[in-house]
């Protein structure tokens, strides 16, 4: 009796030490995982980020040429290899259940439109890069919710992933139409009221973050000056092409430094 009664109450004792340890266990099992998740998406993010650079290129570059400049034909197939091997290394998201239907809407219709670039009419292939560029943005989106990557700072960090690459994306809008305006030589109305557009959404950026003496502000004025007025001295389509880059650039640059933190976060 003494002895049943003392293994009684050692099972009593130990229950809550055992329950206490798979709690634990448990916890340091899910940590793992979300971690391996979140290192996972962010390496996704960063291809996924290098991926929709190089078909904005793509698309200003194409477009320009079907407008008539043919001075950046010879670098769209050195751009068509690296988005390859960009899809090669995202290649693993047409198996994910939650990305799949993105990524094999985004690879089916980039191989057509690679097959075929050049001998579309150039409204058609600018609209075909839009769609591709948009399916892109929303990929970028779902890849970092997934991850769970706002969990790894106290502060909101979804512009990394969704404001700064769509706010690129209007610098891109206007890198393509601006270069194939220029490119052509003449300026159809529909072209004006598009960029008019476009021009609003980077003035009103500026004015929101306060950007005084960038590329961008020169990029302003200058579909300002040359695209919706009528100044005489014309840039190039590649030196317009180059200047919207140029105003492209910080904002990758500071989605890079934000992934960066998000990474060191990480590894700490």
């Amino acid at each position: 009796m003494g002895n049943s009664a003392s293994g009684y109450v050692w099972l009593t004792a130990a229950f809550p030490v055992v329950g206490c340890l798979l709690f634990v266990l448990l916890h340091q099992s899910k940590k793992i995982k979300t971690r391996r998740l979140q290192k996972e998406g962010l390496e996704r993010l960063l291809n996924l980020k290098s991926l929709l650079m190089l078909v904005q290129r793509h698309r200003g570059m194409s477009y320009s040429v079907l407008m008539g400049d043919s001075a950046l034909r010879s670098d769209i197939t050195q751009v068509e290899q690296n988005i390859s091997r960009c899809n090669e290394q995202l290649q693993s998201l047409g198996q994910h259940p939650r990305h799949r239907d993105y990524w094999l809407s985004f690879f089916d219709h980039w191989s057509r439109l690679q097959r075929n670039n050049l001998t579309l009419a150039a409204e058609n292939n600018r609209e075909q890069h839009n769609q591709i560029i948009s399916v892109l943005l929303y990929l970028i989106e779902d890849v970092a919710e997934y991850a769970r990557l706002s969990e790894l700072c106290e502060e909101p960090l979804q512009h990394i992933w969704r404001d700064l690459p769509r706010t690129a994306e209007w610098i891109g809008q206007a890198r393509v139409l601006g270069s194939g305006m220029l490119a052509a030589g003449h300026y159809e109305r529909v072209d004006k009221i598009r960029i008019s557009f476009i021009r609003s959404k980077l003035a009103g950026y500026i004015e929101s973050e306060r950007i005084q003496g960038s590329r961008l502000n020169e990029l302003v004025t200058v579909i300002d000056q040359q695209l919706l007025q009528d100044e005489q001295q014309k840039l190039s389509s590649k030196a317009y092409f180059d200047l919207s880059t140029q105003a492209m650039e910080p904002l990758f640059q500071s989605m890079d430094q934000g992934l960066k933190k998000l990474g060191n976060r990480l590894a700490a």
